[in-house]
């Protein structure tokens, strides 16, 4: 069995006997872990990894491979973690969370789970991104005597206002500001749309 802590370019690969005793303890580079997990020669093992970022990816190419795969939720990690933030720390971690009966393991996510997830959690992401626009414009403009009710229509209709060269009460330096908010506000919304057809 193996427990690993995953990472964008060096793993801590703990690996351990039936019996449950520590065999080795190694950091190792992403081409190296790659290695050992695509060696014909090895034999199939457990591998048990954080449910974190490249988490399916590594645990869907293992189990290719014909190994078993076990996702282990982060925030139990965390609480096993016996002294500081190391690799091999958590690398251990990760096995007590293994151990402990009482956790649930988490789902390895299939291609198609993982796209569909990416685009809920992209469209959630631009959502709040457009809110903070929008909030930051309206922060803006009631710094200069500017304000309107809540909701986008109140918003959209003293942007169009402010940005009307002829009726605009702002500063020849802050309308080009206002005009680039309104622009990537406008491109969030369209992007959020793009998503909303694919959903």
């Amino acid at each position: 069995m193996y427990c690993v802590d995953l990472a964008k370019n060096l793993f801590h690969v703990n690996r351990y006997s039936a019996h449950s005793e520590c065999l080795s303890s190694k950091l190792i580079s992403r081409k190296k872990f790659d290695t050992l997990v695509r060696d014909p020669q090895r034999p199939r093992a457990l591998f048990v990894l954080e449910a974190c970022a490249s988490a399916n990816y590594w645990g869907l190419t293992l189990q290719d491979r014909g190994d078993q795969v076990k996702l282990v939720p982060p925030q139990f990690v965390a609480k096993q973690r016996i002294g500081n933030k190391t690799d091999r720390n958590d690398a251990e971690a990760i096995y007590a969370v293994h151990m402990d009966p009482r956790v649930h393991p988490v789902p390895l996510k299939t291609p198609a789970q993982q796209d569909q997830l990416s685009l809920n959690h992209t469209r959630s992401f631009l959502i709040k991104l457009s809110t903070a626009v929008s909030n930051h414009l309206r922060s803006l403009l009631a710094e200069r005597g500017l304000v309107t009710a809540k909701g986008c229509a109140g918003l959209d209709q003293l942007i169009e206002t402010v940005t009307d060269i002829e009726l605009t009460p702002l500063s020849v330096d802050c309308q080009p500001v206002v005009v680039v908010l309104k622009v990537f506000r406008e491109q969030l919304s369209s992007h959020v749309d793009t998503l909303d057809s694919k959903l």
